[in-house]
């Protein structure tokens, strides 16, 4: 300390010995290491946690985006997080879903499924093939329609429709379109079948049953039978994407397919495939 004259009195000093500031220098340093390990422990472990919460989801929409390129559509999207983001992916997701699966109700959907697998647009083209035509109509349809009353005439056909449909679905066919009581479908395309012309007997001879049970059943509900009639026939036709770039139709077009028209169905098909009343 100094007096009022600035001469020097007294002096405070504190004896510390070096080795001491390094002891404590070195547990200060310790203690921040030790620190600076538990935090990054704790971000890394929340780290994960938080990427796992956000990619598990992500890897589930990724499998459901797989299935959707295959057509497999009845799968329900069960995708739950936090994250905003990513639950407006699965909504959207589920929405293509829907779409598509309405989507598929008027296009073959071997087709769309072969498109979707190649990432392909579908574009106007064809080319000859062999394959087997089905063509199938209702006896005495005309008179029938005339004679029932319109909501219960749709009710029939979508039972009759439904029956005939999984029945060449079911043998591997391709139903081309339904044309008024006529359905058209095919064997051999879009997927080749070296067994087609087989294919489409077996899925007659299921059709000619379901037809016979559903007229059965209508004539003891004391309804009008609807009885069908089947023509089959292999060959080659032209098939393909046909309309213009906006609206195609994947069909079959004659000259093989022009011979078995729902017009003469009766007359060309053998009475094994012909579901005739009883």
């Amino acid at each position: 300390m100094t007096n009022a004259t600035g001469e020097t009195e007294c002096g405070l000093g504190i004896d510390i010995s070096a080795q001491s500031v390094r002891d404590y220098e070195r547990g200060f340093l310790a203690t921040i290491l030790n620190l600076s390990v538990i935090t990054g422990v704790i971000v890394l472990v929340l780290s994960i946690w938080y990427s796992r919460r956000i990619s598990k989801p992500l890897l589930s929409l990724a499998e459901n985006l797989g299935r959707v390129q295959r057509l497999e559509l009845d799968h329900p999207v069960k995708v739950n997080s936090f994250v905003r983001e990513v639950v407006v992916m699965r909504e959207a997701v589920e929405r293509m879903k829907n779409s598509l699966k309405s989507f598929r109700k008027y296009v073959p959907a071997d087709l769309v499924a072969d498109l979707m697998a190649l990432g392909q647009e579908a574009r106007l083209s064809a080319e000859k093939r062999e394959v087997t035509v089905f063509f199938s109509d209702i006896a005495d349809f005309t008179t029938i329609s005339e004679k029932t009353p319109p909501e219960q005439l749709v009710d029939h056909l979508s039972v009759y429709f439904d029956a005939m449909t999984r029945s060449i679905i079911e043998n591997q066919g391709t139903v081309d379109k339904y044309i008024g009581d006529a359905i058209m479908a095919f064997w051999s395309a879009p997927r080749t079948l070296t067994d087609h012309a087989v294919k489409a007997c077996q899925a007659a001879l299921k059709c000619r049953d379901h037809s016979r049970r559903i007229g059965a059943e209508q004539q003891k509900s004391g309804k009008a039978a609807m009885y069908t009639r089947i023509g089959l026939n292999t060959g080659t036709v032209i098939i393909g994407n046909i309309g213009y770039d906006a609206r195609l139709n994947y069909t079959a077009k004659p000259t093989e397919a022009g011979l078995i028209s729902s017009s003469s169905c009766h007359k060309i098909a053998v009475r094994s495939f012909h579901a005739e009343k009883p």
